[in-house]
């Protein structure tokens, strides 16, 4: 039996008349423009969408399973930065950030760069806590307007409301973060489940191939080099700007004509805001590289065999969760309302990111592994509008993102609770502790694209990653984990 399905056709000037799903003899209405639905919704779509649900269940639990009784460690601590004494302190591994473990927790004195700023203060054991009964207000309304904003779009044909509708999903991918950041001890399995949930309806898996680019952002923040492709000289990788920090493309003739050196500056914002979304579904599917690697190198023993096992189970996990959110979303959307769906999520998500860090970034050279602190606070500044409903609802918490840099694994919802001590810590340290509006930000990020809009080529930037000066995130890329 074949369940009631809208059969609209295509993007349209002309009017397309139809009836209501299920009606067989109700009164028609007008659709302006539509969107497209590539298949009616059978029963054999939806058991497809069942085995694709039961093998990603099956993988998760089978992966659990075998890490059920394991001690886990943080990532820098497993990867002998840290004394092995130390490695699995759990009361003196709470006082350190993820990244920040590499310059800030471990015996800095054996790099032979003295420690120039102590530890930001340790916030009360409570606080790392990651329960998703504290984000479930937020969730559920994200979730019903989503769903409301999507429902909407495909009736009346509106296609910008399924941008909307990817905008509203915003707190859910604030989730997946705090997830991914949390430690085992601090959350449990539910969390874990219910990020990958998450990713079937907004394609935003938090793999390896995500948290590789996100640890190298809190290791080298502020560090633009216009890359897009994370490496070992990649810098700082979410840059609104991207590859116009390498000269305009258009070169002198761009410089002179006003009119084509504002295209190239909008542009190049906007089109990089627009792939946020996309760019977690490729590193998705990039992970499949390292399956087909794995599959045919020779397998080793203990830790590091643990290690790739994980990393081959996540990269399977990713995939199929991402391939399972791409037929969804093409089957129910078409392809342009889920290319609005997409540009929707990552418009919404990086127009507020855009006030925590400055566009004018930090280089390498000014900060050497012992001053990991200093660099988080140089290059990061909290958004300003923490009484504003719409932003404790997007963000719930993030907008307070000095104080995410400094402590990494607290949940963004404890994060005003310790703006006190990092203003604090800032005055005592010398620091400056920075609030922008939004509209100041969105000012900066404009007038850097336009400076570099307007220049042939970028001069080269000073690289100073000399063995003693290596960074903190790439020495922690360099053999990053699975984070699940």
């Amino acid at each position: 039996m074949q369940l009631p399905s809208m059969h609209v056709r295509g993007l349209s000037s002309d009017a397309v008349r139809t009836r209501l799903p299920g009606s067989h003899h109700g009164p028609k209405y007008s659709i302006g423009k539509s969107i497209s639905l590539a298949k009616p919704v059978t029963r054999e779509h939806l058991s497809r969408i069942g085995l694709f649900v039961a093998s990603i269940s099956m993988i998760l639990g089978v992966r659990e399973l075998k890490r059920g009784k394991a001690k886990r460690c943080s990532p820098w601590q497993r990867r002998g930065h840290c004394a092995p004494k130390a490695a699995c302190d759990d009361e003196a591994a709470d006082a350190l950030p993820i990244a920040g473990g590499v310059a800030g927790g471990c015996n800095v004195a054996s790099t032979g760069l003295p420690a120039k700023l102590p530890l930001p203060p340790r916030p009360p054991p409570g606080l790392y806590d990651l329960q998703v009964c504290d984000y479930a207000g937020n969730l559920m309304l994200s979730l019903v307007m989503a769903a409301v904003c999507g429902t909407f779009g495909l009736h009346s044909g509106l296609i910008w409301m399924m941008a909307l509708a990817g905008a509203c999903t915003v707190p859910l991918i604030v989730f997946q973060h705090d997830v991914c950041h949390a430690r085992r001890r601090h959350k449990t399995h539910v969390e874990d489940y219910a990020s990958a949930a998450i990713a079937f309806l907004t394609g935003t898996y938090w793999g390896a191939g995500c948290w590789n680019v996100h640890v190298q952002h809190h290791g080298q923040t502020g560090d633009y080099h216009g890359e897009v492709l994370p490496g070992s000289a990649a810098g700082d990788l979410d840059d609104l700007l991207g590859p116009l920090r390498k000269g305009n493309p258009f070169g002198a003739l761009a410089s002179s004509n006003a009119m084509l050196r504002t295209l190239v500056a909008g542009g190049s914002i906007l089109l990089t805001m627009s792939l946020f979304q996309l760019m977690f579904l490729l590193q998705a599917f990039t992970g499949l590289s390292y399956v087909a690697s794995h599959a045919s190198a020779e397998r080793t023993q203990g830790a590091a065999g643990q290690r790739a096992a994980d990393k081959v189970v996540d990269s399977l996990t990713g995939a199929l969760i991402s391939a399972l959110h791409l037929y969804g979303g093409l089957s129910l959307l078409g392809p342009m309302g889920y290319a609005m769906y997409s540009i929707g999520i990552s418009v919404g998500l990086q127009s507020l990111a855009s006030a925590f860090h400055p566009p004018s970034g930090v280089t390498d050279h000014g900060f050497s592994a012992s001053q990991y602190f200093e660099r988080q606070v140089a290059s990061t500044s909290n958004l300003a509008h923490h009484d504003n409903p719409l932003v404790r609802f997007m963000l719930m918490g993030n907008d307070f993102h000095i104080e995410h840099h400094l402590w990494e694994e607290v949940p963004v919802h404890n994060l005003p609770k310790l703006a006190p001590l990092a203003r604090r810590y800032c005055a005592e340290n010398g620091l400056e502790y920075r609030e922008v509006s939004l509209l100041d930000a969105w000012k900066a990020w404009a007038e850097e694209a336009w400076n570099l809009a307007g220049q042939n080529k970028l001069s080269k930037r000073p690289d100073c990653r000399s063995q003693e000066f290596k960074c903190a995130g790439e020495r922690l890329r360099d053999s990053m984990p699975t984070r699940l």
